[in-house]
């Protein structure tokens, strides 16, 4: 069985937070879901993460690149 990857992009971890409900739903669809945010912050930030433990976050910029980049091989 393989793992199914999900990802999501904000610019902000306010941005984020503020979209909790779509974070929660789209956890709903995945075995793990890739929160990617641009701007560098806490990745271990708790009003993400306790949203579901399916949650990883990622932030800053190389984080962003790498992650868009797997969006473009068809990783996600």
């Amino acid at each position: 069985m393989s793992t199914k990857y999900a990802v999501l992009f904000f610019d902000t971890f306010p941005q984020a937070v503020a979209q909790k409900n779509k974070i929660l739903a789209a956890c709903g669809e995945c075995d793990q879901l890739n929160v990617v945010i641009q701007a560098e912050g806490n990745m271990d930030d708790p009003a993400l993460l306790d949203i579901d433990p399916k949650v990883k976050v990622f932030a800053g910029k190389a984080w962003s690149l790498i992650h868009r980049r797997r969006v473009e091989a068809g990783w996600y």
